[in-house]
């Protein structure tokens, strides 16, 4: 197995990604990388053949999804010049805006015969908006033709301090958070700082950390344990692997201020051997850490779950019902945890942070909690890229964007499980600073700046604060063909 250091959300499983959100996260791009990419002259070529794969799909995708695909292709298409030969489009296609930007299209594609740009209903984009295809037999004053309008009065939209007010008689208050938007975390943050700065005893449940590290979160709060070592006892980076900086500033709080951390995850070795055989294959001491009470009959639960398994990738082999007690056992999970530290503080507070998929409509830990400690809640969480619709949470908030300024890398390839001091250099990526220093493949890293390096975990916290641009020395144990090993050091300009 080998590790990226250009890519710090390597390895999470898709699964993930899908139940935040109804479009996969993905990396932060500045405009001219975005702009670069879509200028390349191959997509004139690449789009027809993909559009006709990528259409007839498109009704099947949820709202935002088939928002996020259109308005890309959209994009791709005005790049492209603003025409895409469709193969099969007949000599009828638009001439109007072959001869408009008849120079574009020439360039980018070579001549062009029957030309459109079409949405995935088969219509120009600007006609589909105006004149909606509709069946002339379809009564208008059918009930089943209701859009079912809700309205916002945006006069009334509040400010945190508001919502903070509403919160503050809540037992439990879940805020759901996309994994990589700071901006979800920072709100977090805020509401915690608000609840704590009102005299309401809080703790935090997370869904990133394992309950079986429970007794390091302890020792970090009470300041026996370095937020170094917090990351390296826990096994951070190999089982949850998104940027800590994220969650850096809720946890650096909590130290401060003395508030409970709960660890709310069952174990990856719990889940990943579910995943594969079920419930059914856990050994029985396996079988005691879980949840002896799991409700597969909640409403809507098995078919939301349904839904995304069908549009995930996976295995010619993957099984539905497997997945779907993953899904269980994390839900059931937390929420076992969340009702057991508030039956043993009956006067505490409990804000839990977690993925918005796994307390959107409260299918998930909310109704969990609530089956076991009926108690005052509130679901809170992002309402950007999804619907305004008034059972998916209590509140929805409309944060401004945030972004972590980029980490410097040294664009090589690591192999994780690799034997004996260091970490293996196993390759390197197409820029890499690494290999431009003078660093070989096969070198062992032993050092970065001041941070000895005996595994991942180290390579991560020693470049957490680093920038691109910035010259950092490391030290390599080398071995040559002849003798032992030699020891090197590099100044690497990081990418």
């Amino acid at each position: 197995m080998h590790q990226v250091d250009t890519d710090p959300f390597a390895c999470q499983l898709a699964v993930a990604w899908s139940l935040e959100s109804s479009v996969p996260p993905v990396r932060e791009q500045s405009n001219l990388e975005i702009s670069t990419m879509l200028r390349s002259p191959f997509l004139p070529r690449i789009l027809p053949r993909i559009l006709p794969r990528i259409l007839p799909r498109i009704p099947t995708c949820q709202r935002p999804t088939r928002a996020a695909i259109l308005g890309l292709l959209s994009v791709c298409c005005l790049f492209s010049g603003g025409l895409i030969a469709m193969p099969g489009a007949g000599a009828n296609a638009s001439s109007a805006a072959a001869g408009s930007n008849s120079s574009h299209a020439e360039h980018n594609s070579g001549p062009v015969q029957g030309v459109a740009m079409v949405d995935y209903a088969g219509m120009p984009p600007a006609e589909a908006a105006i004149h909606p295809a509709t069946d002339p037999h379809l009564d208008p004053m059918d009930p089943s033709m209701d859009p079912d309008t809700k309205v916002l009065d945006l006069a009334s939209l509040g400010e945190l301090d508001g919502l903070i007010e509403q919160l503050v008689d809540k037992r439990v208050v879940f805020i759901g958070e996309s994994h990589d938007r700071y901006e979800d975390h920072l709100n977090q943050l805020e509401i915690i700082r608000g609840l704590h700065e009102r005299g309401n005893p809080v703790a935090i449940g997370m869904e990133f950390f394992q309950q079986p590290f429970q007794d390091k979160l302890d020792a970090y709060v009470a300041g026996d344990l370095s937020e170094e070592a917090l990351l390296r006892e826990t096994e951070y980076f190999e089982r949850w692997r998104f940027d800590y900086r994220l969650y850096r500033p809720i946890l650096r709080y909590a130290r401060e201020h003395g508030l409970p951390l709960i660890a709310l995850n069952l174990p990856r070795e719990i889940t990943e051997k579910v995943g594969d055989g079920g419930i059914k294959s856990l050994s029985p001491a396996e079988a005691a850490m879980i949840p002896s009470e799991i409700d597969r009959e909640a409403p809507n639960y098995r078919a939301s779950l349904q839904r995304v398994f069908e549009i995930h990738p996976k295995t010619d082999d993957a099984s539905f019902e497997h997945f779907l007690e993953v899904q269980l056992l994390w839900d059931e999970g937390m929420a076992e945890r969340a009702v057991r530290w508030l039956q043993a503080h009956p006067e505490s507070q409990l804000i839990v942070l977690a993925g918005a998929g796994h307390v959107e409509y409260g299918r998930g830990i909310p109704s969990r909690v609530k089956r076991r400690l009926d108690v005052p809640m509130s679901i809170v969480m992002s309402g950007q890229q999804r619907p305004l619709d008034p059972d998916m949470a209590d509140f929805l908030l409309y944060p401004q964007p945030v972004g972590l300024p980029k980490t410097g890398l040294m664009g090589v390839m690591l192999d994780t499980n690799s034997k004996g001091q260091g970490v293996v250099i196993q390759g390197f990526a197409q820029q890499s600073g690494a290999r431009d220093a003078g660093v070989k493949e096969g070198d062992r890293i032993i050092e970065i700046g001041d941070t000895a390096i005996d595994s991942y975990a180290d390579i991560r916290i020693a470049l957490m604060d680093s920038r691109p641009g910035q010259q950092m020395p490391i030290a390599v144990l080398r071995n040559p063909l002849v003798g032992g090993a030699e020891q090197l050091s590099f100044d690497v300009t990081l990418q």
